[in-house]
């Protein structure tokens, strides 16, 4: 009867993630759906807007870098270090990592920062305000402020955006480990696939966080949905992660970056189905803590620098205070000063009384004489 139980316990726990990921992969691909929301004006301009600046800046950069200055190093090497290139096997091996990394250093990743704080985010957030909008009928003159997507503060941005980079640095750690092992099951390729799941479950906590965001929903509790209703995320993250994954660095950020509006849109849609994926999956699915090294290490920097500018503030309210009081005490000092010189002058003079008889004696003796 044990050996039943569990065995009918596991088929209905595999039934429940294949019907969650059949589900979101369906969620994930529905682009008629979110074409609906980019057939607005503001939508298809803040669009335009992030397909612009990554396909030309970030694409176009990277393409730059391999199909035009690398090509002509090695063409035109032996005119520009004096000898032939092609006799050198040191040359190119030299030569092109260190154009490749003074290039992305100094162009390519300082324009990826820029873009996506000054074009992404915020045409993001205004993207997930307008599907908010668009959901639920309401008008863009309205002012309700209940009615009105919610913004987020300047430390929830900032937290969010550190997260998301431990997490990319957490999917790339993976993604990057050396090829040791035997034959195909070596340790490259078992933190690569483990890096293909991460980075469904990334693009879908991304897609939906704005949503949650905008309706205030708790970061404990956007973390314990995906964690608990992660067959779903996976099946809606598996569309874009198939189009930019095996794409090299800057191109899979540029491209992933074009295509993000579409996931917002559907994210939007979809917010409902996440808590039903979520009560439907807390009896069968066990938990999925994979967020878990990056959430401890935002955790972590988030403290230190809050008590970093707390004891900075905390330094600075001391020396406020700590000047105050000495500017008391040179006023009190200074009062004391001008008392004291106050009483040393009406100390030296004398009594009115003797002024008085003093000035009737010099009368009476001018009278006499």
């Amino acid at each position: 009867k044990s050996l039943l139980f569990w065995t009918m316990r596991l088929l209905a726990g595999f039934s429940v993630i294949l019907k969650g990921y059949l589900r979101g992969l369906f969620h994930g691909l529905n682009i008629i759906e979110g074409f609906t929301t980019l057939c607005s004006r503001d939508a298809l301009i803040e669009t335009l807007k992030c397909v612009g600046a990554n396909i030309v800046l970030i694409i176009g950069s990277d393409k730059l870098l391999h199909r035009t200055i690398l090509p002509l190093i090695r063409k035109y090497g032996c005119w520009i270090y004096g000898y032939d290139i092609s006799n050198s096997h040191l040359l190119p091996k030299l030569i092109e990592p260190i154009a490749g990394f003074v290039f992305h250093s100094t162009w390519l990743f300082p324009i990826w920062i820029l873009i996506y704080a000054a074009v992404n985010v915020p045409g993001y957030n205004q993207l997930a305000s307008i599907a908010f909008k668009k959901q639920k009928n309401i008008s863009n003159n309205t002012n309700n402020q209940n009615q009105n997507p919610r913004t987020s503060s300047p430390q929830e941005e900032l937290y969010r955006n550190m997260f998301f980079f431990f997490l990319l640095v957490q999917k790339y750690s993976l993604q990057g480990l050396p090829n040791i092992g035997f034959g195909t099951l070596t340790i490259g390729f078992l933190g690569r696939s483990i890096s293909f799941v991460f980075s469904m479950l990334i693009y879908s906590l991304s897609s939906f966080d704005y949503a949650w965001a905008i309706q205030g929903v708790p970061v404990a509790r956007r973390h314990a949905c995906i964690e608990q209703a992660w067959p779903y995320f996976l099946g809606f993250g598996t569309p874009i992660t198939v189009l930019t994954f095996f794409l090299p660095f800057f191109v899979s950020l540029g491209l992933s970056s074009c295509l993000f509006p579409f996931p917002i849109f559907l994210a939007m849609n979809n917010i409902t189905t996440v808590e039903e994926e979520f009560k439907s999956t807390a009896q069968y699915v066990p938990k999925l803590p994979i967020f878990e090294p990056s959430y401890n290490f935002t955790e972590s920097f988030a403290n230190s620098l809050t008590s970093f500018v707390f004891e900075k503030k905390k330094n600075q309210y001391r020396s406020s205070i700590n000047i105050i009081s000495q500017q008391k005490e040179q006023t009190q000092t200074s009062k004391s000063t001008k008392t004291a010189a106050t009483n040393r002058k009406k100390s030296s003079s004398p009594p009115q009384h003797l002024k008085d008889d003093i000035n009737a004696a010099l009368k009476s003796s001018s009278l006499s004489s």
